[in-house]
């Protein structure tokens, strides 16, 4: 999916993709994009957010990740907004889970720059990130804020 503008996905589940920004999905500054009781499984990117790349306004409630791969940062979402437009752009993430996901540098879940608005009840196990050293420690294994 390639956002601009608004969009929303309900029940629908995303496998096996592959692209530069966004595995399954990528929005745009300035897109709007809602995702509700979705999954989204083994996808990567040779870039940043192995499931999904934002740069806009994203909510995501009630919906799995599970083994993504992002080359960048964000094995599961990366998200750019800093919101300050006062939009109401930002992340929203409620009653989601992720587990088993990668980034190579850092958020193996979730990897935000600036704000995150929200983030209730997202429950996250065994991600991890790596930086590039070789050692086999990265930054922000779980989730990188």
């Amino acid at each position: 999916v390639y956002n601009l503008g608004s969009a929303t996905l309900q029940n629908v589940t995303f496998k096996a993709g592959t692209a530069s920004k966004g595995g399954a999905v990528y929005n745009g500054a300035g897109g709007s994009l809602k995702v509700n009781a979705s999954t989204f499984r083994n996808l990567e990117t040779t870039s940043s957010g192995g499931a999904i790349f934002s740069a806009g306004a994203t909510a995501l409630r009630q919906s799995s990740f599970a083994s993504n791969l992002g080359a960048g940062n964000g094995g599961d979402i990366y998200h750019a907004d800093d919101g300050s437009a006062g939009d109401g752009e930002g992340l929203v993430v409620q009653r989601c889970s992720f587990a088993g996901s990668e980034s190579f540098l850092c958020g193996g879940g979730v990897s935000v720059v600036v704000v995150l608005h929200s983030c209730g009840g997202a429950a996250g196990t065994s991600s991890s990130a790596a930086d590039g050293k070789g050692d086999g420690k990265g930054d922000g294994g779980g989730n990188g804020f």
